[in-house]
């Protein structure tokens, strides 16, 4: 009933369009702005602007979020993870179809002093997570983080991932992730080790939210979570200086619930 008398009421009516109105205008204004930043010239972004219109009109106008889970209409895709968390020396090891995640160990600080230098990670907000884990290596006694660094199918090492900023009430946790290793970039280890990391934030720690922030110019990364799943709650503005330039960021979530209508853990093959 409540409801009801929101929608008819011209007050909350009118304070909605406007909430729609300035949360479409901060959007707009960061990718353009971003995009902007990136080199784009004007022709691309009319190119741009002419692919979002096309999006809407053939996903079609006034249709349902397709976003939203529905409670009596569950998604008919489900995906399948494999997925294996054992722990061995009391150190938590996490398998799946092709990645490995590990624990971070103080036997790391060289590759991260590597992979601080790549230029991308440098330009990123991927620098701070380089740098505050190194910190935390470095004091073994401030280890706040469960933290694990990515190994592809040959036990390479590529990369590393993180959940952060923990807590209990409510239970959830902030995740970033990074692949280190330019060679293994573009090869689906970034989606695969960010869905173990979820895997692990909902069926094993038990946590109800997940969030990740990332550049707003970041597109590729923006794109790759909400694939995943993640949705989009708000743009910080200008909140983080990278490169002696303030920035924008997109923060992103998935809730525990949200993840188990688009997931289901199976185990890996070999393991049954």
């Amino acid at each position: 009933m409540a409801e009801q008398n929101a929608q008819n009421d011209p007050e909350a009516i009118e304070k909605k369009r406007k909430q729609d109105e300035i949360l479409c205008r901060v959007l707009a204004e960061s990718v353009v702005t971003q995009l902007i930043r990136s080199g784009c010239e004007t022709g691309q972004l009319i190119g741009f602007t002419s692919e979002i219109m096309r999006n809407v009109i053939d996903r079609g106008f006034a249709q349902p979020d397709l976003h939203v889970e529905q409670p009596h209409h569950p998604r008919p895709n489900v995906v399948e993870v494999p997925f294996e968390c054992e722990t061995q020396d009391n150190k938590t090891v996490i398998r799946g179809l092709r990645v490995s995640l590990r624990p971070l160990t103080p036997d790391n600080l060289p590759l991260l002093d590597t992979w601080a230098q790549d230029k991308d990670i440098h330009h990123s907000l991927s620098r701070s997570l380089v740098c505050d884990l190194q910190g935390e290596l470095t004091r073994p006694d401030t280890h706040t983080r469960e933290s694990f660094i990515i190994h592809d199918e040959h036990d390479q090492p590529i990369g590393l991932t993180s959940l952060f900023n923990l807590s209990s009430s409510p239970s959830c946790g902030e995740m970033a992730k990074l692949v280190g290793d330019p060679n293994a970039r573009g090869k689906g280890y970034a989606k695969e080790s960010e869905v173990l990391m979820l895997a692990y934030a909902f069926d094993r720690l038990n946590l109800n939210r997940v969030f990740i922030r990332t550049a707003g110019f970041n597109l590729q990364n923006i794109k790759l979570n909400e694939k995943l799943g993640l949705r989009f709650e708000g743009i910080l503005r200008e909140c983080n200086m990278l490169d002696e330039e303030l920035v924008d960021i997109v923060v992103m979530s998935i809730l525990s619930r949200e993840f188990e209508a688009i997931y289901r853990l199976a185990p890996r093959a070999g393991d049954q």
